[in-house]
């Protein structure tokens, strides 16, 4: 694996409240290697999110750098985030975000579409997500017409369909039942090995962080450095104690 896809360094994040500002990340440091699923822990208003969105620049920061693949983007200018996040991520949000009046594969070439690719590229990676989240005979639907999981499972291909290097996943099985959350976290787990894209996962669930090859825990507003586990003590039961011994 080549190291570093993702390095933060002393990030500092926070937001104005009256005539204050409140902090949520503080002097956060991370690194993300090519091909690594790494999940994200902490209390509900800890910061996990708020860490998705600059690295997607959805936010911009107060302080501190964020190299993707060496190259600094904690300071990109408005449009210069949206063509970033365009070319190199896929996001998969907790709560779909689909588009209501599209169909299935409308909503997952959006992508292509926004970057004005053409045709020919589109239809044959459009068949393998299809296929690959199980979603091709609902193709011609409208959100509308389709489950929560199946939802999800429509956001997801459209996270995986320009092939991005890196994967930013928000609580994506907070939406689903267990078996659609299993098929998820599985899809997500072999894209990973399959086609070394990383991944950041944001997750309240043991269950779907023992899927990672390391788990950090968010504590305030930094990652707790001696806290992470890796891959052979990623057991639900390993997490399940170290979220206790953290007061998480």
């Amino acid at each position: 694996m080549t190291p570093g896809i993702i390095a933060i360094e002393n990030l500092y994040k926070s937001y104005p409240m009256g005539e204050t500002r409140l902090p949520v990340l503080n002097g956060l440091n991370f690194e993300l290697e090519a091909g690594q699923l790494v999940a994200i822990m902490g209390r509900s208003g800890s910061g996990k999110s708020t860490l998705l969105n600059v690295i997607a620049g959805l936010e911009e920061i107060d302080s501190g750098k964020i190299y993707f693949a060496g190259t600094d983007i904690g300071n990109l200018k408005s449009r210069q985030r949206v063509i970033f996040r365009r070319d190199n991520l896929g996001i998969i949000y907790q709560f779909f975000n689909l588009v209501p009046t599209l169909t299935v594969e409308e909503n997952i070439t959006l992508p292509f579409l926004i970057a004005g690719e053409k045709h020919t590229t589109i239809n044959g990676r459009l068949e393998h997500v299809l296929q690959y989240t199980g979603m091709a005979s609902r193709r011609k639907h409208l959100p509308s017409q389709l489950s929560g999981g199946e939802m999800q499972l429509v956001s997801l291909a459209r996270a995986f369909i320009r092939q991005p290097k890196v994967i930013l996943a928000d609580e994506p099985t907070g939406n689903v039942n267990l078996k659609t959350g299993k098929m998820i976290m599985q899809k997500l787990r072999t894209t990973a090995e399959i086609e070394e894209t990383s991944i950041v996962l944001v997750t309240h669930s043991p269950e779907d962080a023992s899927w990672a090859d390391r788990i950090d825990f968010l504590v305030d507003g930094k990652i707790k450095s001696d806290a992470s586990l890796r891959k052979g003590k990623t057991h639900a039961t390993h997490i399940y104690n170290r979220l206790k011994e953290l007061g998480i």
